[in-house]
C-alpha cells in the first residue's frame, strides 16, 4: 500500500485486538490531528480525488493530504495561511513549529484565480474565518472536493454549507475512516450556478 502512516495508525487504534478505550481513542485523536490532519485519508478517497485532478487545496494545514496525493502521482498545489491557528493545531507537544509533510505555499482563497482548471480541495475547513466560503467565491473552476461532515455540527462556516446546498450538486462520494462521534466523508461537487462572478 502507498504511503499513508495516519491511516495505518488509525487502523491500529481501531483494531479489536488493540484494546483501546474510547477515552484513549479521543486522546490519541487529538495527538494525531496535530501530527497529521483532522480527517484520515483512505485509499478509496484518495483514488476518487485523483480522478478529478489536477487539484488545488486551500487550508492544507501540514500538507498531509497533499503528500498522500502526490505519493499517488496526483498533481496538487497546496496553500495555507500558516497563521497563529495553523501553529496551534498542527504541532505536537514536543515541537515549537508544525512539521510540513510536503510543500505548502503560504496563501489562501486569493490565490485561486489562476487555478480554474484545477479541482478545489477543502479538507475540514475551519468554521470561524470564512475561508471556505471565500474559496468557493474565488475559485473560477466548477469542481470541489469537500472532506468533513455535513450539517451544522461539522467543519466549515454556515455560508459555505448554504452555498453547497444552493449552488453545487453532489456527483460522487467516498467513505473515510471515522473517529468516534464523527461522520466524516468525502464529497465531490460540481457547480450548478454558472456565469457568476466572484463576490
Amino acid at each position: 500500500m502507498a504511503w499513508n502512516p495516519y491511516y495505518d495508525e488509525w487502523v491500529s487504534i481501531h483494531d479489536e485486538a488493540a484494546d483501546v478505550s474510547p477515552a484513549e481513542r479521543r486522546e490519541l485523536r487529538g495527538l494525531l490531528i496535530r501530527r497529521y490532519a483532522f480527517a484520515v485519508p483512505s485509499e478509496e478517497a484518495l483514488a476518487l480525488i485523483g480522478r478529478y485532478g489536477p487539484i488545488v487545496e486551500v487550508g492544507a494545514g501540514s500538507g498531509y493530504w497533499a503528500r498522500c496525493l502526490r505519493e499517488r502521482d496526483v498533481d496538487v498545489v497546496a496553500y495555507d495561511e500558516m497563521g497563529d491557528q495553523w501553529r496551534t493545531y498542527f504541532r505536537t507537544p514536543d515541537s515549537t513549529e508544525p512539521e510540513l509533510w510536503t510543500e505548502v505555499v503560504r496563501g489562501g482563497p486569493e490565490r485561486l484565480a489562476t487555478h480554474g482548471k484545477r479541482t478545489l480541495l477543502l479538507c475540514w475547513p475551519d468554521p470561524w474565518t470564512g475561508m471556505d466560503e471565500a474559496s468557493l467565491l474565488s475559485h473560477p473552476g466548477d469542481r470541489l472536493v469537500y472532506v468533513g461532515e455535513l450539517g451544522s455540527r461539522g467543519p466549515g462556516s454556515e455560508g459555505f454549507h448554504r452555498r453547497l446546498r444552493t449552488e453545487w450538486r453532489e456527483v460522487a462520494r467516498a467513505p473515510v475512516p471515522q473517529w468516534d462521534g464523527c461522520d466524516d466523508l468525502l464529497l465531490v461537487y460540481e457547480r450548478e450556478v454558472t456565469g457568476r462572478s466572484p463576490a
